[in-house]
């Protein structure tokens, strides 16, 4: 068992597939594999595009795209 914040530590990883199981697998019915391939794969990518990201102001990937960026040229 590893420490608080080691890389033994996999809640992240839990909390991450226990949030697709309960959002989006348990609530369909697919007739074959690549159907909840692709469910899974949309969810990944809405999910990934829209949470917020600490590196980035606590605000969302799209967010951080439309947000007006500083300019780097000093006038």
């Amino acid at each position: 068992v590893g420490a608080v914040g080691s890389s033994y530590d996999n809640a992240p990883a839990e909390s991450f597939f226990a949030s697709i199981k309960g959002e989006e697998l348990a609530h369909n019915d697919f007739a074959t594999r690549s159907q909840a391939r692709d469910a899974i794969l949309h969810y990944l990518c809405g999910y990934n595009a829209h949470r917020r990201h600490f590196t980035l102001g606590n605000i969302s990937p799209d967010h951080f795209e439309t947000k007006p960026q500083p300019s780097t040229l000093a006038a």
